[in-house]
């Protein structure tokens, strides 16, 4: 695996130990993999479902970090308190953008009403956002100062458009 794919696992863990998704998530805690077609390789093999892939990132992260195993089930601990205040929040903003689909194809629906919506669209994913951003800064808080840096580093060195570069979507 080279560097910059690394770098980019690992930064998708930061965010995903540190608040999610903590990642993802969201999001995360498929236990089975999804048999669509986009699931699978073009060997036909299926790729590994969202817990795996997460367990991976968390051991890579780990070991980057050398994280203690006390700061390891402290991550864990707080990945899942974010992902259990942030999963139930997406399926909102999921359902949210459902409705506003339906609602700018409906003849009957008012500008007010499709605006609305949007509103709330907006409110949710700030929700989002802000959980995903304490989570973070809680996984900062039981990393020891030289982590910190080490961290910082990691961070600085993924290229940019890498994992959670994407805007906010509507």
């Amino acid at each position: 695996m080279t560097f910059a794919r690394k770098i980019s696992a690992l930064g998708a863990l930061v965010l995903t130990t540190g608040a999610i998704a903590l990642t993802t998530s969201t999001v995360f805690a498929q236990s089975t993999p999804n048999p669509s077609p986009r699931n699978n390789n073009p060997m036909g093999m299926q790729r590994p479902d969202r817990a795996t892939m997460r367990q991976g990132m968390e051991d890579r992260m780990a070991r980057e970090l050398s994280l203690t195993p006390e700061q390891i089930t402290r991550s864990q601990a707080l990945r899942q308190q974010y992902e259990g205040q942030i999963t139930p929040l997406e399926q909102q903003l999921r359902q949210a953008r459902e409705e506003l689909k339906t609602l700018m194809t409906s003849s009957t629906a008012t500008d007010s009403q499709i605006r609305g919506k949007y509103q709330q669209i907006q409110q949710l994913h700030q929700q989002v956002e802000n959980l995903r951003f304490e989570g973070k800064l809680a996984f900062r808080q039981i990393l020891t100062p030289e982590q910190r840096q080490t961290l910082a580093q990691l961070m600085a060195s993924r290229p940019e458009g890498g994992p959670r570069a994407r805007g906010p979507r509507s």
